[in-house]
């Protein structure tokens, strides 16, 4: 990825996350962008699931507005603090640090509830009450957690 460049309109939102499925994350990024597209917004949803993939994206130039962390990493960090995260050799603080190295300014937000994303984001990017929950195990999210 560190060769791609990444091309993003002007009037586009931007959001960053680091998850630890590969899977999830592209389903995510294709039904999170569609969903905030139906309601007019142009949100970009960008997921690592590597540091590498991580390091890249705060490394692209690329405006985030939101950094996240996904149910499974803060799953993890629950259950075994120091244990590192899937994808790489830094745990769930030290990846929180390393963004904050890159961004300092930047809100982050633990996604410990996928049903919860949409009204997460809405309120962070101030883009007003969406009222949107995600029903998980369904072809919303068909994903067992």
């Amino acid at each position: 990825m560190s060769n791609q460049q990444f091309s993003i309109e002007n009037n586009a939102r931007c959001i960053l996350g680091r998850g630890c499925d590969p899977v999830r994350a592209a389903f995510a990024k294709n039904k999170f962008e569609t969903e905030f597209n139906n309601l007019g917004v142009n949100l970009k949803f960008f997921a690592a699931t590597s540091d590498k993939e991580l390091v890249d994206l705060l490394n692209s130039n690329i405006s985030f507005e939101l950094f996240f962390m996904a149910p499974g990493a803060c799953g993890i960090k629950k259950r075994e603090p120091t244990r590192k995260l899937p994808g790489g050799e830094m745990t769930f603080d030290e990846t929180i640090s390393l963004v904050k190295y890159y961004l300092p300014n930047i809100t982050v937000k633990y996604i410990e509830d996928v049903g919860e994303f949409m009204n997460i984001v809405s309120e962070e990017l101030k883009l007003g009450v969406i009222n949107k929950n995600i029903e998980k195990t369904s072809e919303d999210w068909p994903f067992v957690d």
